[in-house]
């Protein structure tokens, strides 16, 4: 029997839409589903605005198509949680054209133009349908360009069509346009950091009396397209007569931009179409939720990091190590997991150490840059010809820096300790992608 939750939560699985999708729909349970776009909405407006919901990016169970109307104009139709794409399996279908290419040359999702056109007819329910050509007329370059809020007041077609509704709309409207002129606020006064919200409201009152533009006319909102399939590309404005354009939509945290020209950043949110590579992270919605409070859902990392007494699990034919790399977790030592011919640190635990010794002074370690200069790499056989008598592993004690030698990057140094230590290989802590993959145990670990 499926546990009764009120809480939604977030999913996100390094293995993409299918699982965190399969997990999402799970903990949501019978009568429950994956959020729309306009439910995100919604439980952002009802968050503060250090919420969580607010500064990270969701996929939706709201999906955009572009194609040929029964008139034979290109017009834009979008469906929250309705339609072709408002289950897993519509889903993997319309995003299999490109994911099923044997030559990588389909890019996108598609449906049939009968689904297409059963969509603008409302057989599948309430849509909403914008004209193509009368929006993209609208900008100069359009699913580019942002938008400031005094255009957005206006009643901009394709935002309250994805957001669900003009009252939706203006309500983020004037949620996103106060966020801004509260961030703005403290980054012209720094002091007013973590400020009362009424002295931070007088603050900004004084800065809208001034009418400064930045701070009475941001840009707000970004309206995007698929970045790898751009709507005004010729095979977008030129259809093929069987398909029709299809993507899940996603929304983006409200971020500070720079946009190109402007003094002062705006705190944005991109609204944008979904690619099937994209990261995933979905809203499950369980029945007679509470949108007023929404969980991060579970991180495996930190799971592991809290719960490691619960997650050591027996090891299967354990390999001995000459050289060991160690780390530190939850006030404990541990060496870590290492890959045969690896050049990087894997940064997770594996066997717990149950006694240490330092060998020798403190030194630096220094290696030739494999690769790029952004990641610490090297061979073990290196640490291993400069380690003491003695010593079977060690900790990098600080963070490592670029060695130079006339403006040219040669090599990369980071201080080093070695141990003698001694470690329980019986047993070994669940990795974080193991541990992803057991929802149940996840689930447990969380509380919820």
């Amino acid at each position: 029997m499926t546990k009764s939750r009120t809480v939604p939560m977030g999913f996100y699985h390094p293995d993409g839409m299918v699982p965190a999708w399969n997990q999402a729909s799970t903990y949501a349970g019978d009568g429950g589903h994956i959020a729309t776009l306009p439910e995100v909405i919604a439980a952002r407006l009802a968050s503060t605005n250090d919420a969580w919901v607010w500064n990270t990016y969701f996929t939706t169970r709201s999906a955009e198509y572009l194609g040929r109307s029964a008139a034979g104009n290109l017009i834009l139709i979008v469906a929250h949680g309705v339609g072709p794409m408002s289950t897993l399996e519509g889903v993997k279908k319309a995003y299999s054209y490109s994911f099923k290419s044997k030559d990588r040359d389909h890019r996108g999702g598609r449906i049939s133009h009968q689904e297409f056109l059963d969509l603008e007819a409302g057989k599948y329910g309430p849509v909403f349908v914008v004209d193509y050509d009368s929006y993209a007329a609208r900008f100069q370059y359009p699913f580019i360009e942002a938008t400031r809020r005094l255009d957005a007041m206006q009643g901009d077609p394709l935002l309250i069509a994805r957001l669900g509704g003009e009252s939706t709309a203006a309500a983020f409207i004037d949620r996103a346009t106060r966020m801004h002129q509260d961030f703005l606020t403290v980054r012209l006064d720094p002091k007013l950091e973590g400020a009362p919200r009424a002295l931070l409201a007088l603050h900004r009152l004084k800065n809208r009396l001034m009418k400064f533009d930045a701070m009475l006319n941001p840009y707000i909102v970004q309206n995007s397209d698929e970045s790898n399939l751009p709507y005004f590309a010729y095979n977008c404005l030129h259809p093929d007569g069987d398909l029709a354009f299809a993507h899940l939509l996603s929304v983006g945290a409200n971020w500070p931009v720079h946009y190109h020209g402007e003094k002062y950043p705006s705190l944005s949110t991109e609204i944008s179409v979904h690619s099937w590579h994209d990261g995933t992270r979905l809203l499950a919605v369980p029945l007679k939720a509470d949108m007023k409070m929404v969980l991060e859902g579970p991180d495996a990392h930190e799971l592991v990091s809290e719960h490691w007494r619960e997650l050591m699990i027996p090891t299967q034919n354990p390999v001995p190590v000459r050289m060991m790399t160690l780390q530190k977790m939850s006030g404990e030592w541990f060496t870590e997991y290492r890959e045969p011919e690896s050049v990087m640190d894997s940064g997770e635990s594996q066997y717990l150490v149950t006694s240490i010794e330092p060998v020798g002074e403190q030194q630096v370690f220094t290696t030739p840059i494999l690769g790029y200069y952004g990641f610490f790499k090297y061979e073990v056989d290196s640490v291993e010809k400069m380690a003491p008598l003695g010593a079977n592993a060690y900790y990098f004690t600080g963070d490592p820096k670029i060695d130079y030698e006339d403006d040219d990057m040669v090599s990369q140094s980071c201080p080093i300790q070695f141990y003698r230590v001694q470690v329980d290989q019986t047993r070994q802590l669940m990795r974080a992608n193991q541990l992803v993959r057991d929802f149940d145990l996840m689930i447990r670990l969380m509380g919820v």
